[in-house]
């Protein structure tokens, strides 16, 4: 059975057909991988997963709830899509901006909207670097990251002097390790990651190096003191809560100045058999969000902060802006 966060967002989907979808791209380069091998390479996780080879129901117990059945039987369907060789790094984005229309219907927001993403990377000296420097001020790549996303945004709101920002994290504190017994990591049930979001003064927001390292270890005792507190073993409840407001038009009072979901460190390979992995690059359908949207991922030594948003209502160049901003704010707080 889905706990409530997960029944919200499923019934965001069925209401708004797709919202939220989010997904990754993975790159490998090597030799041409056939329909058949990748079917029987899916088949093989599905075996793994129960989540993979589970359909989505009706609870028939308890209104506007779900569950998902396990049914052996059930075949994930892979579509191939052409595209030229010199295309492979940009073409998804391209098709993404098509199929999110096809899967969301709301209102007039499909007509005029589509989902926008930009990329900010470090290479894997720099990333490096940031990981040595955090630890030396005892604070994770998170907290750096969110305390450099912080005082980018700061710079692209509006400047008057009592201006508040609202920061919801979402933080990469793996609840299945806290579970009794403990959830193997090779489940890949939804599992609830957060803390509560909480409201820090615009006037507050360092604008040096000195102050972004303190806003950095700040957020970090913020969210040590919520894991010890078990705010992450019942954030899900709280999150159903919050994402039933999502139904029906957006509250701009509610909502954080923006979101953010910190997945650390993914557990791939540079090399798979004859495969190199290249890179993954997130996408997410965020047609009727109204703030932007963020993730932080590291793979392979590389870490990548992905930012999103809804275009016109958040125009690709204030996405460009927040990211550019936060890398060079990042790059400030590693070379101080």
């Amino acid at each position: 059975m889905l706990g409530s966060a997960a029944n919200a967002l499923m019934r965001g989907s069925q209401n708004y057909q797709g919202f939220a979808k989010i997904g990754e791209v993975l790159h490998l380069d090597g030799p041409r991988i056939s329909l058949e091998a990748l079917s029987t390479a899916v088949s093989h996780l599905q075996r793994r997963h129960p989540v993979l080879r589970s359909r989505l129901q009706i609870n028939p117990e308890k209104p506007n709830s779900y569950l998902l059945e396990e049914d052996d039987t059930l075949q994930l369907k892979i579509r191939e899509i052409s595209r030229k060789r010199a295309d492979h790094l940009t073409y998804w984005r391209r098709e993404w901006r098509e199929r999110e229309k096809e899967t969301v219907a709301i209102v007039d927001m499909t007509n005029y909207c589509h989902t926008e993403i930009s990329y900010g990377s470090l290479d894997k000296e720099i990333t490096h670097e940031l990981v040595e420097k955090c630890r030396r001020e005892s604070v994770t790549v998170t907290s750096a990251v969110n305390s450099a996303m912080l005082c980018a945004i700061t710079t692209l709101v509006s400047p008057s002097d009592d201006q508040r920002s609202a920061l919801q994290f979402s933080i990469g504190a793996d609840t299945r390790r806290r579970c009794i017994p403990s959830v193997p990591n090779h489940d890949l049930s939804y599992q609830v990651s957060c803390i509560l979001p909480f409201t820090i003064p615009k006037s507050d927001i360092p604008t040096d190096c000195e102050g972004m390292w303190h806003l950095a270890r700040t957020l970090a005792q913020y969210m040590k003191t919520s894991i010890d507190a078990n705010q992450i073993l019942a954030i899900g409840i709280i999150l159903g809560k919050l994402y039933q407001k999502m139904f029906g038009p957006p509250d701009l009072s509610l909502l954080p100045t923006y979101g953010n979901s910190s997945w650390g460190i993914l557990p791939f390979r540079a090399q798979y058999t004859r495969w190199e992995f290249t890179g993954m690059t997130p996408f997410m359908n965020s047609v009727r969000g109204t703030t932007p949207f963020t993730m932080i991922q590291t793979v392979n030594g590389i870490l990548t902060i992905i930012f999103i948003g809804n275009d016109p209502v958040l125009p690709l160049k204030i996405i460009d802006d927040f990211r550019d901003r936060t890398m060079q704010k990042l790059h400030q707080m590693i070379a101080d």
